[in-house]
């Protein structure tokens, strides 16, 4: 039957999930009384500025310099934020990769903001590149930790007092290869010397070399190489792709020249996935990123047969004039 007079008649609550500024409208507001019929009523919209209960964060780390001989001192600043409506106390702790290298305490009123400052001391550090992060220790009752570490953009490396290159990543643009077709190897190199080096860097199936390039670098710098591997003249199988920068002249340390990336499989041509059968699993993987390229969340290397950058009807012909063949 209804109900008369006035009070609450309903309440709508909103979850604050951080800290910001927003207005709140309502719209396409209707109200009905039980017969079904309009109520009239006067809508307005409201501005607020919210404040989660608990929350802490950090949001900046900023460090400098960034190439470094061992002894030398790297600063570290850390931006902390109280981003909750409580006055807080917590420990904020900075890190080179695993590796504590302070810790300090600091109170915030709500909705204020320090920064922090730190210095390492790299004395007895080997070469290589540290990424500096920092840590705010949870507060009471806080919901949102996501937003607690920070990571800086770049990692501060530590040279090598001498001549000195490294292979440091391999990237395969692919895990699954058409027989007969080719695919795209990303090589990293950097030179953690004190000299600028011009050198080699060779990239090998199991012991086969599938290409050479030259690379020139100043002291601390890095680089990426592509390579093109074309199968063409490759057996089926499964194959371990290496990267090898050749030694510059002086260069003792040897070790990090050579990388491996695992292995990667040469199939019949349309088995994508490898299963030594081409079947509706091939068609699917196909249909689920069609359209894409590298850089849309549904990219799949492996359904790119023909290398083009893009997962397209030429893909789909491959896999449709191979299908239901069965790898002897």
């Amino acid at each position: 039957g209804g109900v008369t007079g006035s009070g609450t008649l309903a309440t709508i609550t909103f979850k604050v999930k951080g800290i910001g500024e927003s207005s709140l409208t309502l719209w396409d507001v209707i109200l009905l009384n039980s017969l079904e019929q309009s109520i009239t009523c006067q809508v307005s919209s409201v501005y607020g500025y919210f404040l989660a209960a608990h929350d802490v964060a950090v949001t900046a780390v900023d460090v400098q310099p960034l190439t470094v001989l061992p002894g030398d001192i790297v600063y570290i600043n850390v931006t902390v934020q109280n981003r909750g409506g409580y006055a807080e106390s917590f420990n904020v702790t900075v890190y080179a990769n695993s590796a504590v290298v302070g810790v300090q305490s600091v109170s915030l009123d709500a909705n204020s903001t320090v920064v922090l400052h730190f210095s390492w001391d790299t004395s007895g550090l080997g070469k290589g590149d540290y990424t500096i992060s920092a840590l705010a220790s949870i507060v009471s009752n806080e919901a949102n930790t996501a937003d607690n570490s920070f990571a800086a953009a770049e990692p501060v490396t530590i040279l090598f007092q001498g001549h000195d290159v490294a292979v440091v990543g391999v990237f395969p643009s692919k895990t699954v290869v058409g027989e007969g077709y080719s695919m795209n190897i990303t090589v990293k190199v950097k030179d953690y010397g004190t000299f600028s080096e011009t050198f080699n860097v060779t990239v090998y199936a199991n012991t086969t070399t599938l290409e050479t390039k030259g690379i020139s670098l100043t002291s601390g710098a890095s680089a990426t190489l592509t390579f093109t591997w074309n199968t063409a003249s490759f057996a089926k199988g499964n194959y371990t792709i290496w990267a090898y920068a050749w030694p510059v002249q002086g260069e003792t340390d040897t070790a990090d020249n050579t990388l491996f990336d695992g292995s990667i499989a040469i199939a019949m041509q349309g088995d994508i996935n490898a299963d030594s059968i081409v079947d509706i699993f091939d068609c699917v993987k196909i249909a689920l990123a069609f359209g894409s390229t590298p850089t849309d969340p549904n990219w799949d290397p492996s359904a790119d047969i023909t290398n083009n950058g893009i997962i397209d009807i030429f893909d789909l012909v491959v896999v449709a004039l191979h299908f239901g063949e069965t790898d002897p």
